[in-house]
């Protein structure tokens, strides 16, 4: 590897956006590689109403992400700070999701 292709491959990504996806795309190789069905991996979020909207939508991708089969994702938030209000960053996901799952895109909501 010469000098220059040193420094473009430890370059910046240009925008936002290819960083999220980077981040996506990291953490679904992640969570393939680390689980299987006989070891399957749950992850316990708490306090979702206090989530950012780039963490909903990495969440998002995982829920969504038909490849990570041996994934359960339990969520935690308070109610009352989220279902009466539909502007909340949570409930839109959530609105998201059930939208989906009416299509088939997304995994059953218990």
């Amino acid at each position: 590897m010469t000098s220059r292709q040193r420094r473009e491959a430890k370059a910046p990504p240009e925008n936002f956006r290819e960083m999220a996806d980077r981040l996506r795309y990291a953490c679904r190789r992640l969570i393939q590689i680390v689980t299987t069905r006989m070891a399957p991996l749950v992850l316990v979020l708490d306090d979702l109403q206090w989530a950012d909207q780039a963490s909903l939508d990495l969440l998002l991708s995982w829920i969504t992400d038909d490849q990570s089969g041996a994934l359960m994702i339990v969520g935690c938030y308070r109610s009352e700070l989220v279902n009466h209000n539909q502007y909340h960053p949570l409930r839109r996901m959530m609105n998201r999701m059930e939208f989906l799952q009416e299509k088939g895109q997304c995994p059953a909501l218990s």
